[in-house]
């Protein structure tokens, strides 16, 4: 590390910075305004990208650890730590051409660009997103696009500049199908239901949602052309002898592949799993998960053939009428294969869910530091509050003959008052 500009005065405050897992700053607080000057802070910008390692940011520390610890926690963060993301790294470059993919009925446009470096790896394709962005932005063959890369993922277009001999972009037909698409904004829509493209896509997600490892859409692609395999059951109903009809499937890739299956029968399933793997356009796996808490299966669908279904689906958070009418005809729709997935597979007791979080905050000057009373709450379900709010549910004070602010602003709320030598109590 370098040190020329390290500084240990006596009882000054450190910030330290760590912007890499192997490289460490430290800086006083008097150095923190002449770093975060535009032009010192533009220069450590443009040091960390000739570094060997990609970095995306730094994270500023508090030194003193002890005062870090009492300056608590919030539900994303430390308080005494700070991050600051470097802008995504962007670049140029020209639009050749545009790839269709199709996903679950929708067909994604890729733009194919002049390979470029950004952010230290060559890309030749960027997200265009769907017909609406390509139709609000103006884009076509041709134009120059500005495109950012955040992560590890496709590009994506944040700025176009149109170019002297432009082709209008064309989405006309299905990439796998070659069916007509339907515009259904901000999407382009394959609407055959017998679509390759898009049933394969839908089945493997459906292969992820219930859980079998190791089953790929490669293998899934020649299941369906070989097999006839459409959907889970189908899976679920694979020997040995069915398997090595597929291309490149020898005894052991069989016996592994219908192990992988198999654990999913003797380890069971939850039941918004089953649901999640219907594949309902916007019930996922968050949503199916929360659905099948108020409603479980057999109740779900007995509730999907009443006249109030929708209203009562309304009252489910995240469930808007739209979604709600489209969970009704998606369950209604599949009602007999999500019957058979019920039937079928064993159905896992749901995670209970943890224990409600007391939250306690401490109030006056203590024998021991705060920290000490804090490890005594350690996995113990207590959160550590800084204020006295009406989410609080415990204030522990040192004296409670002493009537402190705190303490007032708690009685007032009713939150329980109680001093330090009964916290042991508590648990």
């Amino acid at each position: 590390m370098n040190t020329d500009n390290f500084v240990s005065p006596v009882n000054e405050p450190f910030l330290t910075f760590i912007p890499f897992d192997s490289f460490t700053m430290y800086k006083t607080l008097k150095q923190m305004e002449e770093f975060l000057t535009s032009e010192a802070w533009d220069k450590f910008v443009e040091d960390s990208n000739n570094l060997d390692y990609p970095a995306d940011g730094l994270v500023i520390k508090l030194e003193d650890q002890t005062y870090c610890e009492e300056l608590g926690v919030t539900k994303h963060h430390r308080k005494s730590e700070l991050a600051f993301k470097f802008a995504n790294p962007s670049t140029k470059t020209v639009l050749n051409g545009v790839t269709l993919s199709c996903g679950k009925g929708c067909i994604t446009p890729i733009g194919n660009v002049e390979p470029v470096a950004i952010g230290g790896v060559t890309v030749s394709n960027a997200n265009l997103h769907n017909w609406k962005n390509i139709l609000d932005r103006d884009i076509c063959i041709g134009d120059t696009l500005i495109i950012e890369r955040a992560g590890d993922v496709i590009p994506y277009v944040v700025g176009v500049i149109p170019g002297e001999n432009r082709i209008p972009i064309k989405m006309d037909y299905c990439p796998v199908c070659h069916g007509p698409l339907v515009y259904e904004e901000p999407q382009m829509i394959c609407k055959n239901l017998d679509c390759a493209g898009s049933n394969l896509r839908k089945l493997s997600d459906s292969v992820v949602r219930i859980g079998i490892d190791g089953l790929g859409r490669p293998t899934l692609k020649n299941m369906m052309d070989v097999l006839k395999v459409s959907n889970l059951i189908d899976i679920f109903e694979l020997t040995e002898e069915k398997l090595l009809k597929l291309p490149r499937f020898a005894k052991r890739k069989a016996s592994n592949l219908l192990d992988e299956i198999d654990k999913v029968f003797k380890n069971g399933v939850y039941e918004w799993q089953i649901l999640a793997a219907v594949n309902i356009p916007g019930i996922g796996n968050t949503l199916s998960e929360v659905i099948i808490e108020r409603f479980p299966i057999p109740d779900l669908i007995e509730l999907c053939h009443s006249k109030d279904a929708v209203e009562i689906l309304r009252s489910i958070d995240r469930v808007e009428t739209e979604r709600a009418q489209t969970l009704v005809d998606g369950v209604l729709e599949n009602e007999a294969y999500i019957d058979a997935l019920y039937a079928t597979l064993i159905i896992k007791e749901p995670k209970k869910k943890n224990l409600e979080v007391t939250k306690i905050c401490f109030s006056g000057k203590f024998p021991e530091k705060k920290k000490v009373y804090y490890q005594m709450l350690k996995g113990k379900n207590f959160e550590i509050m800084e204020k006295v709010d009406k989410t609080l549910d415990i204030l522990v004070v040192a004296d409670p003959t002493k009537n402190s602010n705190k303490q007032q602003k708690a009685e007032k709320m009713g939150i329980k008052i109680v001093g330090i030598d009964d916290l042991s109590k508590l648990f």
